[in-house]
């Protein structure tokens, strides 16, 4: 386990800090800086992260954080708590980008202990990322952040380390098991919040609109003049299950065929996958585009084609999924749909915190989903379709 109360080095007297001093440290407008803290828009992750490191920088507090000081030293003494479960199973792989392609590592097994680890840490910047923006947020909000790496909900250990300690909140991201889940929430004493995790229950989650993200990428292959786009993807979470979702509605509202022979389920790894990935585009009649619901998928594609000879974009366009930063490592660089990771993590804090405030109960929870709005990055994978 992880603990510690997240703060940083002060510039300026806490109590003279305004919002245009946190503005010009970060080199934007106060506008752009209440937007982030608030999240009341779509905001750039690059502008999120400079907006997080002036506000940590210059020791700016809310004015109704300011205005409460007096009642709150009166009523409390202990800092609030939250709980940060990042649960994840299975294996990993690490990837380097080459001047052709990509160079994959054999699969290593994953325990709770890799977290720590520069190669895991290295090869999962997106959950990196969500972990950002939660310690950026509990830094504002002046809030303990205990985070609690694991490869098993069932563990009794684990279960002293969050229900033991006097918390506050949880917040569960990560890698979803097939089971166990809603066995480990239900017995979640605080306020319970999914990161990244779609639920179909009475927890409130924090998550990007995957089906939108999917139709946007279908709907730029499908402009590029793709109309036979093939998917791959996996079912095994139900994030994962969105987006293939978005894949098949976006086909329909395209008018384009769906074809089962195109489409790739993959539990898999990047090698794996694109073992599974090479028989669908080696036929004389193949898809022209795959729009994946990865960036590591896309890879995977990526390295299908180049084993089969196959040019990216010229004989094939690929989309991904998420905007690693792996993706605009590549060559050519990936097209991808980015979702803004660290204002994800933000917002789960932000949204975990009024609940006990609010007065509810264990387990208590609106089954509230807030999606966060994802954009397309059009990089150099992807390109118009030229029939012969």
């Amino acid at each position: 386990m992880i603990s510690g109360i997240v703060k940083s080095g002060l510039q300026f007297p806490t109590m003279n800090v305004t919002l245009d001093d946190v503005a010009r440290t970060a080199n934007v407008s106060a506008a752009t800086v209440s937007r982030v803290l608030n999240g009341t828009a779509q905001v750039r992750d690059e502008v999120c992260a400079k907006v997080s490191d002036a506000v940590k920088r210059t020791g700016y507090t809310p004015l109704r954080k300011r205005n409460g000081a007096a009642e709150a030293a009166g009523a409390a003494e202990r800092l609030p708590v939250i709980s940060v479960v990042f649960h994840r199973y299975g294996a990993y792989e690490m990837i380097w980008p080459e001047e052709r392609g990509a160079k994959v590592s054999a699969p290593r097994e994953y325990h709770a202990k890799d977290w720590r680890s520069r190669n895991f840490q290295q090869s999962n910047d997106f959950d990196r990322g969500l972990l950002e923006g939660v310690l950026a947020a509990c830094a504002y909000y002046q809030v303990k952040a205990e985070i609690i790496p694991t490869d098993n909900l069932d563990d009794r250990k684990l279960f002293g380390e969050v229900g033991g300690m006097r918390s506050d909140g949880v917040i569960v991201g990560g890698m979803p098991p097939a089971e166990g889940l809603d066995k480990f929430l239900a017995r979640c004493r605080p306020p319970v919040l999914l990161l990244d995790i779609p639920h179909k229950g009475a927890y409130n989650v924090v998550t990007s609109d995957n089906m939108d993200g999917m139709r946007r990428a279908v709907v730029h292959l499908a402009g590029l003049g793709h109309r036979e786009i093939g998917f791959v993807g996996t079912k095994s979470s139900l994030a994962y299950h969105e987006r293939c979702m978005g894949y098949f509605a976006a086909m329909v509202e395209a008018g384009l065929p769906i074809r089962g022979k195109f489409c790739v389920d993959t539990p898999g790894g990047v090698a794996e996958t694109a073992k599974l990935i090479s028989p669908v585009l080696s036929g004389k009649h193949r898809p022209t585009a795959i729009a994946a619901s990865s960036d590591y998928y896309a890879i995977a594609a990526m390295e299908a084609a180049r084993g089969l000879g196959l040019e990216v974009p010229g004989d094939l366009s690929v989309t991904g999924f998420d905007d690693i930063e792996l993706a605009n490592k590549m060559k050519p660089a990936l097209t991808t749909v980015r979702v803004p990771v660290r204002k994800l993590g933000w917002l789960a804090v932000s949204q975990l915190l009024p609940l006990p405030v609010a007065g509810k109960a264990a387990h208590t929870s609106d089954g509230v989903v807030l999606r966060v709005p994802v954009e397309l990055v059009v990089r150099g994978t992807t390109a118009l379709r030229i029939d012969n």
